[in-house]
């Protein structure tokens, strides 16, 4: 499933006008998505992790199932934090592959089986993106001249016939 998550989502990005490198590694550490793109008169850059779990049956930040205590859920996130965005090996990888730019944080999501794990993204400055978001966005028509890619575009028409099909099938009713 990520890898179909982390194809629609880097489409998103795509349509976006941002350029993307999918699973970037630089030792063991990869990242889900890169993006840059010209903003203005900047290059903008984003490093998004990507988790798309319908029925979580764990933590975000632990494997664990087991109910958790406030400070245990800090103490998770912070390495689940760094461990995904901030650490030395990402802003390494970061640095290497287009420097001195500034990065934005942007975590895709669709449940967690801790609302609290949000909070702690939001505070540490992280967008979260719901991938009911991504998927709406994607489901609409391309206007003329704009431009869909072919890693998650095949997706996009297979659900976009999809929700034609749905229409088509209550309108008959």
């Amino acid at each position: 499933m990520a890898h179909l998550s982390e194809s629609l989502v880097e489409e998103y990005l795509n349509r976006k006008k941002y350029f993307t490198i999918r699973g970037a590694k630089q030792g063991v550490g990869e990242s889900d998505i890169l993006g840059i793109r010209h903003f203005g008169e900047k290059i903008e850059g984003l490093h998004v992790e990507v988790q798309t779990s319908f029925r979580p049956v764990s933590y975000l930040s632990n494997p664990n199932a087991k109910k958790r205590s406030d400070q245990e859920v800090d103490e998770q996130m912070k390495r689940w934090i760094e461990k995904k965005f901030t650490s030395k090996t990402k802003s390494s990888l970061r640095e290497s592959i287009f420097p001195g730019i500034k990065w934005n944080y942007v975590f895709v999501c669709a449940r967690l089986k801790d609302e609290r794990e949000k909070d702690h993204i939001t505070e540490a400055g992280i967008r979260i993106i719901p991938f009911g978001e991504v998927l709406s966005f994607l489901i609409k028509k391309v206007k003329k001249g704009e431009f869909t890619t072919s890693s998650g575009g095949d997706l996009v028409e297979v659900m976009r016939y999809l929700t034609e099909c749905d229409r088509d099938r209550t309108a008959h009713r």
